[in-house]
């Protein structure tokens, strides 16, 4: 089983707004319930039913390895075409982490990998590292690298593709020696820290988004701190200026939080100013609620939160979680 695009390819019913995003724990967990209330059994849709269990099975797995908080808000991440295909399904991949750790990346979560000889362990899940030397016509030879785990609860055999730096360069032979001694790091690809993201100068002035992903990136030389914060229906968008930056060192950890527990979380753009010279300030702030619909951003779709996860509010103020801030670019 590889967790990719064709594998799950019935997520295409949702129609995707254009752009990246992610799908939560709840909403695959809720493909499945709705399809039972339909009367469809699992020898109706196999290939679904199977999908979903696994990679459910797979994520009870993963969670103890988490580096920091598993958030259940941001599992897959997903692409849809301008006309809301779905075309890019990234499923759970290993990389080179910080100070050279192996690190598996699944959504917006990271999970310690740790090997002994070719076996690899990520929170329960056990496999071992394949190594395959493909052979195309008339073109390089490279290598293909994976954690192949066998999921006795489900009977499911996986694959986990592991991401080297280059795979046309790394011979078979090197990298199997470096295995051995549990020292591939260097052959890896640092995770990804975006390059698909927008500025917070293209979003919609006046609108609303509701943020279902926030995670601080390495610091900049010259620029300090700043998040990757994923919108609903828009996907990365960088964090930036100094006042905003500020608000997020105290509180990002807190709208992560509220994220993991199914609690929703909004950003309003609630005006931007040209300041000249390719400058633009941005005033914005977050509340903990859904979105409101008269104000929300085009090509977005709030989600509902059932009833039992709804934040407890014990006053009308604790709504507002912060105060908008000016952004100055």
């Amino acid at each position: 089983m590889k967790y990719d695009v064709e594998a799950f390819s019935f997520l295409q019913e949702r129609e995707f707004a254009p752009g990246w995003g992610s799908v939560s724990q709840a909403e695959l967990e809720d493909t499945i319930s709705s399809l039972i209330s339909e009367g469809i059994t699992n020898e109706d849709a196999p290939e679904v039913f199977e999908t979903v269990e696994s990679y459910l099975a797979l994520l009870d797995q993963l969670k103890p390895g988490a580096i920091v908080e598993f958030s259940n808000a941001d599992i897959l991440t997903v692409h849809a075409d301008e006309n809301g295909l779905l075309d890019v399904v990234l499923g759970p991949a290993i990389f080179k982490g910080e100070n050279d750790t192996i690190t598996l990346k699944v959504g917006s979560n990271l999970i310690s990998v740790k090997l002994s000889g070719t076996t690899a362990k990520c929170g329960t899940l056990e496999g071992d590292i394949e190594v395959i030397e493909e052979k195309p016509d008339n073109k390089p030879s490279y290598l293909v690298v994976s954690l192949d785990h066998y999921q006795e609860s489900t009977e499911t055999s996986i694959q986990i593709p592991v991401i080297l730096e280059n795979a046309e360069e790394v011979e078979k032979a090197k990298f199997k020696a470096a295995l051995k001694k549990g020292n591939i790091a260097g052959f890896l690809k640092p995770i990804p820290q975006g390059g698909n993201w927008i500025s917070m100068n293209d979003l919609d002035e006046g609108k609303e988004y509701r943020l279902i992903g926030i995670e601080e990136r390495d610091p900049h030389a010259e620029y300090g701190r700043s998040w990757l914060m994923t919108l609903e229906g828009v996907g990365d968008v960088i964090s930036k200026g100094k006042r905003f930056q500020r608000a997020l060192i105290q509180k990002a950890g807190i709208y992560k939080k509220l994220l993991s527990m199914g609690k929703p979380v909004t950003l309003l753009i609630s005006s931007k100013k040209d300041l000249g010279d390719g400058k633009t300030q941005v005033q914005a702030g977050f509340f903990a609620r859904e979105p409101r619909k008269d104000r929300l951003a085009a090509g977005t779709t709030p989600k509902a939160i059932p009833q039992a996860k709804q934040p407890v509010l014990t006053s009308a103020a604790s709504v507002e979680s912060q105060s908008l801030d000016e952004i100055p670019f």
